[in-house]
Formats: structure tokens, sequence, C-alpha cells
């Protein structure tokens, strides 16, 4: 269970033990010939980053920046491949798989088979060309001689 209190954040980056630490501190205290008010009452303890920090199961020392919980970093999945992004239906950024995408109403005709169309994220800022192939036609239908109207070719 991670630190809550005075040693929150802290870990030893070896064993990854989460206390006890011998940390240098800086303390002021009214001092006595017989001892310090420290020890009669309690005081507040200070140490910083830069202070020496020791794990007292492994003995490992470094400062206590060494020994602070390090944030992951989010991890982006490997942009899609074009299989995948006509596998997705398009629709969603190859970059971030973020959903809130745009494509420009601006066909462009990169071949006599392929329409090209610019697309950008919302989300992440990527921009990427959709490719729209040339794959057949549908709904034929062939004027009749006689009637000069057109029927379905089945």
């Amino acid at each position: 269970m991670p630190n809550e209190n005075c040693l929150q954040g802290l870990q030893c980056p070896k064993c990854q033990s989460e206390e006890p630490f011998r940390i240098e501190v800086c303390t002021l205290v009214l001092m006595y010939d017989d001892g310090s008010d420290y020890d009669k009452r309690g005081g507040e303890i200070n140490y910083n980053d830069t202070s020496y920090c020791e794990c007292y199961e492994c003995a490992h020392h470094a400062t206590v920046t060494d020994f602070r919980l390090k944030e992951k970093a989010p991890t982006i999945p490997a942009p899609l491949r074009p299989e995948g992004y006509v596998a997705a239906g398009g629709g969603v950024c190859p970059h971030c798989r973020g959903t809130d995408t745009q494509a420009e109403m601006d066909w462009n005709c990169a071949t006599g088979r392929e329409l090209v169309q610019h697309a950008h994220c919302l989300d992440c800022g990527a921009a990427w060309d959709e490719v729209y192939t040339l794959t057949g036609y549908t709904g034929l239908t062939i004027p009749t001689p006689d009637e000069g109207t057109s029927e379905p070719l089945h």
C-alpha cells in the first residue's frame, strides 16, 4: 500500500520497500545541557529532495529524489497500420485511436481509381489521408430501346 503520510510518494528504487528509510533531516530545537525540547515534546522534522536517503531493508542509498515514485508516462499504442484502419471502418485516429476526427469534404483524385480525402484528429492533432479505391459498381440500369425507360439489369 503506498505511503500516505511522512513518506508519501517514496519507495526504494532497488527493492521497492515503502518503509522505513533513514533520511537526513534538518530541525530546529531548543537545546539544554541535558537534552532538547524535541526530546520532551516532539517537533517538526524537515527534509528535502536533496537529503540523503537510505533503505533500511536493502541499504540502497541515494537522495530523496531518487526514492520518489516516478509517474509513468501514458502509453500510446503504436499507430494503426492501414489495414487496421480499414478494419476499424475509418473514423478513428491512426495515431492516438481517438474518435474525435474530422474529414474534409474536398476530394482529390490521386489516380483514375482512387479518391483521397484529408482527415485530422481533434484529440491529438495528427493528420492523414484516407484513400478510397474503386472496387466496382452497383445499380446498373439499361434503357429498353422501345420504351426509352430504364430497367434494372439483374
